[in-house]
Order: structure tokens, then sequence, then C-alpha cells
């Protein structure tokens, strides 16, 4: 079972997961079309492994044209252990230092995004409630004073 890499190709430390992803949707589908049962955890265990080594590749590429810098890693995909592990060792390889915070800090970014908006939403309701509240109270003593 083969995926390819999102690492670009070349000096660049650009990656894309675009063509992973569909690789593994079009595997997937083909399984599937043959009514096959594919090997799940082998699948997840070659995703995981595309994914995580195509980052290594690019961070110790990055590392490698930045030597006066250590490494730092956060955010959602810091709390990722099989990333956490091949960073660790690239950057004992490239004697550097690494920063992750623990597993228990590193929340998603959609997470973060889903609270804010929560909290914009009974914001909002709250507004509304108010304003309505006001303009009723408002209504009903303009027109008991005008008849």
């Amino acid at each position: 079972m083969t995926l390819p890499s999102p690492a670009i190709a070349g000096d660049s430390l650009d990656f894309s997961f675009s063509g992973l992803k569909t690789a593994a949707i079009n595997l997937l589908h083909r399984y599937e079309q043959r009514g096959e049962e594919i090997n799940r955890a082998l699948f997840a265990a070659r995703y995981t492994f595309e994914a995580v080594e195509a980052v290594a590749k690019k961070i110790s590429l990055a590392l490698d044209k930045n030597s006066d810098c250590d490494l730092v890693i956060s955010g959602g995909v810091a709390a990722n252990s099989h990333l956490r592990r091949r960073l660790h060792e690239i950057a004992e390889a490239h004697g550097k230092r690494i920063f992750i915070p623990p597993i228990s800090l590193c929340g998603d970014n959609a997470a973060m995004i889903a609270v804010a908006g929560y909290f914009e939403y009974i914001n909002v309701i709250i507004e509304y409630i108010i304003i309505h509240e006001f303009l009723h109270s408002f209504v009903n003593e303009n027109t008991s004073k005008n008849f």
C-alpha cells in the first residue's frame, strides 16, 4: 500500500496535503469497488507515516537552512504523538533544542474558533433580548400615555 508524500519536491519548505488526501480517498474507493476489505490499521499507519515524514522532511530542511535557531511546535498538531517523537529525533540529529508544550496545552484552532463563535452567538442573543425588551417597554409606555 503506497501513498504519496505531501512534501513538495526540491529545496522548498512547502508541502500540500491535498494530494495525500485525494490518494487516500481513491485507494479506499478502489478497495470498496472491488469488494475487498482494506487493512485499516495498515492504512492508518501508512497515512500517518506519510504525513509525519512530510513535515519532518521540511523541518529538517528548515533547520539546515537556519542553523542559528531552535525548534518550536505548537497548536493542535503538536498533540500528535508520532509527530512529537519524530521531531524530537530531528532536533537531536541537528543538535537543536525543541520546545513543545504539554499535550493539555496543545489546543486545536478549530475548537478555539468554535468557542469564540459560541460566545458571539450568546452575545447576539443577549443583545437581541435587551433591545427587544427595551423596545417592548418603550412602545408600551408610549402607547399607554397616548390613549
